[in-house]
């Protein structure tokens, strides 16, 4: 989640960014969970996130900007847990496979509210409410499952969503290139995502395909194919017969499994998190203040002040209301 709130700038601009979007959250007295993205060997999405050489990267392997972020997030005493077993409120969370399939997972069990997330196929992986920057300063827009499956032009299932992320936005395996946007929309439209879904309930236990009788799968992808050559739903432009004839070659089915069964802390031998600790707690203001003059050189007790009466002092008003625990300076 930490990437997604921050924004491409050098860097003291950047942790300066990352500070402000703080107080925002601060400011408007919500609870915030921080989960971040392993680089272990039990990651999924392998062909999504690819390994850069544009960036800076710690002894770890981590982008420069990870452990700044991680102790400011510290001092502003934010939710942190880690995915495995629960350990203690100072840790950051390590998903074992990525972050968005756990906060998808939170969010779907209502554990919380909404997720904040870069890539719209979490709604493939359980999400049912994401925030999106729409622009700076703090903007977001709110989609929900609801609304994609309801709104007049869209109407997309989840099983719909479900199909359309195997076909177009696969961060497991590589996409249907064949496929334009457009037309993966209006196949994802057409009942097709939901039959899928509704033999992986009937039959996946696993997340494996091998759970499957390979006579479902078969008589799935013949019926695709009729879609393809036909227009049966009426959502097609126009018939794709040649394509329909290479599909079972072409079709991601690498991505089902994963997209149905992600890897989370929900996932054996891995311990959920207790989201009984996740109480509003308050800022650290001493931590706050070194932070801000170490990495982002407010080295003055005026320059503190002025920055802070501006971004920080309201939220850490809003936290003594609404906190249980006594103030620590």
């Amino acid at each position: 989640m930490i990437d997604t709130i921050l924004t491409v700038s050098p860097h003291v601009p950047l942790l300066e960014a990352f500070f402000l979007e703080l107080c925002t959250f601060l400011n408007n007295n919500v609870v915030v969970i921080f989960v971040r993205d392993s680089s272990g060997p039990d990651r999924q999405d392998k062909y999504r996130y690819a390994e850069t050489s544009d960036q800076q990267h710690d002894e770890k392997g981590f982008p420069w900007w990870v452990q700044p972020c991680q102790e400011l997030i510290q001092y502003f005493n934010f939710n942190f847990y880690r995915v495995c077993t629960f350990l203690t409120q100072q840790t950051c969370a390590i998903a074992p496979c990525e972050a968005d399939a756990e906060l998808a997972k939170l969010n779907g069990l209502g554990l919380v509210d909404v997720i904040i997330v870069r890539d719209a196929d979490v709604f493939a992986l359980g999400a049912l409410c994401v925030l999106r920057r729409i622009r700076l300063p703090h903007t977001y827009a709110v989609y929900t499952a609801d609304a994609i499956e309801h709104v007049d032009g869209v109407q997309l299932t989840h099983g719909g969503i479900f199909l359309y992320s195997l076909l177009k936005g696969n961060r497991y395996s590589n996409p249907f290139n064949d496929l334009s946007y457009e037309t993966a929309f209006e196949l994802a439209r057409s009942g097709l995502g939901d039959d899928l879904v509704n033999i992986l309930v009937a039959h996946n236990t696993t997340g494996s395909l091998s759970s499957i009788p390979a006579n479902e799968i078969r008589a799935w992808i013949d019926n695709f194919q009729v879609e393809m050559v036909s227009n049966s739903s009426g959502y097609l432009t126009s018939p794709m017969p040649e394509l329909a004839a290479r599909l079972p070659r072409l079709f991601p089915f690498q991505g089902i499994s994963m997209y149905s069964r992600p890897m989370s802390s929900w996932t054996p031998p891995f311990t959920p998190p207790d989201s009984s600790l996740w109480t509003p707690r308050e800022p650290v203001i001493s931590k706050i203040a070194e932070f801000c003059s170490s990495h982002l050189g407010w080295m003055t007790a005026l320059d503190l002040a002025r920055k802070f009466a501006t971004s920080l002092w309201t939220g850490v008003l809003l936290r003594l209301l609404s906190s249980v625990s006594l103030y620590q300076f």
